[in-house]
């Protein structure tokens, strides 16, 4: 430091006049400012003024209104509008009250009459000139930045975090937007709800980060395939919602719901591992549905329904659905509260084999006699008990059912077998503890099988494969049910300890007479044949079916033409008959 005070930068002053005199009094009067160093420059036209505007800093403009190219009213608007941030001062001799205010509102800072002009009020009007300038563009600068961070605030308040989509406030609006204009135009919309089948066994087995690029992929899969009138969102969790653009007919909304589908059961690569899910799709339709809120409700109740129904993917709202849905959750509590009642019993559906002209194994098989309704068919409880996790408890009541078999005949070599549940066989210790409750209960690991559904198992192949092997391991016999029209591919099911195939019933139905489920048939036996499995036809009612099986080579069966199912205490006697 030298004690000496701070020099101030120079200012470049810009004067368009062109009468010599007034130039050379207003550059008098803006050199005698000496606390810092005074640039000044001079033009006559006001093209002048915009090419040194275009080319040099300017730290202000003094001009007069009437130059040899013009008028400055004509040229005031467009210098303010291309250059903001230059305080402009008009000097001139023209006094008219009505011209001052025009030039003020069109961007002038102050407006000055040659006949009153001074150093000082020329130094006042350019200090006061400049700083408004200042202060202006700094609030407009800041604004500016409060207006993007707003729009920034606001589209983050729209939109999804991890996936980039809109979310559920977005899609609010837009689906209010939508209805609106379909009322207009007299056209539909359709509004697609979904979640991912099989999400949470990914969370809960390979984790939140495997599950988080789940559905950044799910989202990516999406967004390319649907077009740009349609729109996704992101509900939260795994919930994903899709509104058509407008469509001529509703039923258009299912070749959308088709292509939604197709895209999210293709394997996805999250980390290093590749896993399957699949998409339980709900359709609510406008005007049949006639507003934002009870779109999304009504869409949500059909894909509730979607995902208890193993045919079909998709399912279309409709006004009888809702009561539908609500019988459904009256079997789930009154089913749980069945199994604390006891009223689940196991019933044993033999396997006949041609071979041994015997009975080669056991299926055990749920039924519930309500204490309110009655009894209550299979196909009523049974997917209803996978959607509130009563796999264990069925589990553990089938395992004390076969050790009650066991008991009355220890010497027994026959399999009895359990039906579990996809989600049973994706945890961690899932084969550590199935093993510990058949020790628990007293069983053979060796006679023990476990069935699981084609439809069940195709999704989570990979998740279940250690826990598969390990249960082989042990002597477990491993067997795919209902198999035959599920899609699973030859390298899945020979990437798997298969112990047996079970055909679907669908296959051996009227067997006789049709030729392509004997096509079917005879290539999975010939599959199974090359490659050491069995394979059990089942649901064989008739003898025109049990002949037709025998052609095509099934040697085991199951079916009512055997053998009903039999409670745990007829099959000894059973056995002694065979």
């Amino acid at each position: 430091m030298n004690g000496q005070p701070e020099s101030q930068p120079g200012l470049h002053y810009l004067i368009a006049e062109d009468d010599p005199l007034d130039v050379q009094v207003i550059s008098a009067m803006l050199k005698a400012d000496r606390s810092r160093p005074i640039r000044v420059s001079v033009v006559e036209r006001y093209a002048e003024v915009i090419d040194i505007l275009a080319e040099e800093h300017v730290d202000a403009l003094l001009l007069d209104l009437h130059l040899k190219d013009g008028d400055g009213a004509g040229f005031i608007p467009a210098i303010a509008r291309n250059n903001p941030q230059l305080p402009i001062i008009v000097i001139t001799v023209t006094e008219d009250e009505e011209t001052a205010i025009q030039c003020l509102q069109h961007g002038v800072e102050d407006y000055v009459s040659k006949h009153s002009v001074n150093a000082e009020l020329i130094k006042r009007s350019l200090r006061y000139s400049i700083e408004r300038k200042r202060i202006e563009q700094e609030l407009k600068q800041a604004l500016d930045s409060q207006a993007a961070q707003n729009e920034k605030l606001n589209v983050l308040a729209r939109t999804d975090h991890l996936t980039g989509l809109p979310n559920r406030v977005y899609f609010q609006e837009v689906t209010e937007r939508a209805i609106a204009n379909a009322a207009r135009t007299g056209k539909s919309v359709g509004l697609l709800y979904f979640d991912l089948n099989g999400f949470k066994r990914i969370n809960d087995t390979l984790g939140h980060a495997c599950g988080d690029e789940v559905l950044v992929e799910v989202g990516r899969r999406l967004t390319a395939l649907l077009r740009n009138s349609d729109t996704i969102a992101r509900m939260g969790g795994d919930e994903f919602v899709v509104l058509t653009g407008l469509l001529d007919d509703p039923v258009q909304s299912y070749s959308i719901a088709r292509k939604i589908h197709k895209a999210v059961t293709m394997p996805i690569q999250a980390g290093e591992h590749l896993v399957e899910i699949s998409a339980s799709i709900g359709i609510a339709t406008y005007p049949e549905v006639a507003s934002a809120e009870e779109l999304v409700k009504c869409a949500d109740i059909a894909m509730y329904d979607a995902k208890l129904n193993d045919q079909h993917f998709a399912t279309f709202y409709t006004r009888n659905l809702a009561e539908r849905l609500q019988n459904k959750k009256m079997i789930q509590s009154q089913l749980r509260q069945a199994l604390i009642d006891d009223e689940i019993e196991m019933v044993f559906q033999p396997v006949y084999s041609l071979r041994t002209q015997d009975y080669s194994g056991y299926e055990s098989l749920a039924r519930w006699e309500s204490g309110i309704t009655g009894e209550i068919p299979t196909t009523r409880f049974i997917p209803v008990a996978d959607t509130i996790n009563a796999g264990t408890a069925l589990t553990d009541l089938a395992l004390r059912s076969l050790k009650e078999v066991y008991v009355a005949n220890p010497a027994t070599d026959r399999t009895m077998s359990i039906n579990l549940f996809g989600n049973q066989l994706v945890t961690e210790a899932c084969c550590d503890s199935f093993l510990k409750s058949i020790s628990d209960a007293g069983l053979p690991a060796e006679l023990i099988g476990i069935e699981i559904s084609e439809e069940q198992l195709t999704p989570v192949t990979e998740l279940c494969k250690p826990h598969l092997r390990c249960l082989a391991s042990h002597g477990v016999a491993v067997a795919i049910d209902r198999f035959g029209v599920g899609g699973m591919t030859m390298s899945q099911i020979l990437s798997l300890p298969i112990h047996t195939l079970k055909l679907h019933r669908a296959l051996s139905h009227n067997v006789h007479e049709n030729q392509t489920s004997q096509k079917l048939v005879r290539s999975i036996v010939s599959f199974a044949e090359t490659n050491g499995l069995r394979v059990v036809a089942c649901g064989v009612e008739h003898e025109a079916e049990f002949a037709c099986l025998q052609n095509l080579g099934c040697q085991e069966f199951q079916g009512h033409l055997f053998s009903r199912p039999v409670s745990a205490s007829e099959i000894p006697g059973l056995q002694a008959r065979s």
